[in-house]
């Protein structure tokens, strides 16, 4: 027993350390901020899935001129007993000094049935610093319930608000709460360009998992795999998994155990901006379940095929003009679009990627715009010039 309770001692005060050196790092006033207003960031920065964590970057890039912190630690933990020591930690500062201008709602989904609501609620609803809601999506209403009373309050409370699609906008609306869409940050990131290719061959894939389990059907994306690699139209292509969240990988290499192919392969889990980046910028082209699979290839200017697995991805394909290259993995013809889409792709590839370089700048314009409208209020509420 006592070497059981010494162990607990040993890993409690890691934690502690771990919390705290995560705190020196994020502190802006240690870190000689303070000349900016600060302020907390709500959204799931701390997950292992890169697109959350692009999210928060992206929102930091945005809001110029303004110290933005996470509410919990960025980046890939695997002790979730850290995860908590160093969130109580973000706790304490917030209770002793006031050392946090405003709170900023941020994503991805945050306004769903799960857990999000009470954290909004407890960071922003028990104080009166000004709210600001920037690139958030909105599941369903109608999946609030009873939580809905919790987050409603701090929507009224919101300065501007900002969603991600127009269907997030418009639910959001009908609670009487003022609110535009501005798209989807993370596409500030990266910047659309004009790619010159005759004929793609080099496709990248991504297949999204979470807790063992595929995000679509499996038996639907093993028929497009299949009849990929067997089809002589595509026989010079070469097709590498790339993966957002480590969760992805154990899926695809299951897909390449049961497809057996020299072209079919699978790559690195991108852990950050610059990886991501250099492994897209080698496709032709891009087909993805995950959003931010597809939303960090369009904002490339690589033309992509969303294998829509909820709403957000068809919502986001509005976005930049892109709904014809949604696949929806529930229809029992989902196969037979996909391949009409593809074929789209192959004869019409430099018209597809000069209409995504021109409505993502269109949408990048429009969010920088909305950001720093932000920023301006946000530095005037805290009294800063």
């Amino acid at each position: 027993m006592r070497k059981q309770a010494e162990a607990g001692t040993m890993i409690k005060t890691s934690q502690i350390r771990q919390a705290r050196e995560f705190l020196r790092r994020a502190d802006p006033i240690r870190n000689g901020l303070a000349q900016d207003p600060i302020a907390l960031y709500i959204g799931a920065a701390a997950s292992k899935n890169l697109g959350d964590i692009l999210l928060f970057d992206a929102i930091k890039k945005l809001l110029k001129g303004v110290s933005l912190i996470p509410n919990c630690p960025t980046g890939s933990f695997k002790d979730t007993r850290s995860q908590i020591a160093m969130r109580k930690s973000i706790d304490r500062l917030l209770r002793f000094g006031r050392r946090v201008d405003a709170v900023v709602i941020g994503g991805g989904t945050l306004l769903n049935d799960r857990y999000f609501h009470s954290l909004i609620n407890f960071y922003a609803a028990g104080n009166d610093l000004p709210v600001y809601v920037v690139g958030t999506g909105v599941e369903s209403i109608d999946l609030y319930g009873d939580n809905l009373h919790q987050v409603l309050p701090v929507l009224e409370r919101s300065l501007f608000t900002g969603l991600r699609d127009q269907t997030s906008a418009q639910l959001i609306s009908d609670l009487g709460i003022e609110c535009q869409t501005i798209g989807d940050p993370v596409v500030l990131l990266h910047q659309p360009i004009a790619r010159t290719v005759k004929s793609p061959t080099h496709i990248g894939l991504n297949v999204g998992c979470d807790f063992g389990k595929m995000l679509a059907e499996q038996e639907r994306i093993n028929c497009i795999v299949d009849a990929l690699l067997s089809s002589e139209k595509y026989s010079n292509c070469q097709f590498e998994f790339f993966c957002m969240h480590p969760n992805d990988v154990s899926v695809a290499k299951q897909i390449v155990r049961s497809h057996p192919n020299r072209r079919l392969s699978v790559g690195e889990v991108f852990t950050g901006l610059n990886d991501c980046e250099q492994s897209l910028s080698q496709y032709d082209m891009v087909i993805s379940q995950r959003l931010h699979g597809v939303v960090c290839a369009t904002s490339m200017g690589i033309p992509s095929i969303s294998l829509a697995y909820r709403p957000k991805c068809i919502r986001y394909m509005e976005s930049v003009g892109m709904t014809e290259f949604v696949v929806n993995l529930s229809s029992e013809k989902s196969t037979d679009e996909f391949f009409a889409m593809l074929t789209s792709f192959f004869n019409n590839y430099a018209d597809v990627n000069a209409s995504l370089v021109k409505n993502v700048t269109q949408l990048q314009d429009q969010i920088n715009l909305f950001g720093a409208k932000v920023s301006a209020s946000i530095r005037q509420q805290a009294g800063f010039k």
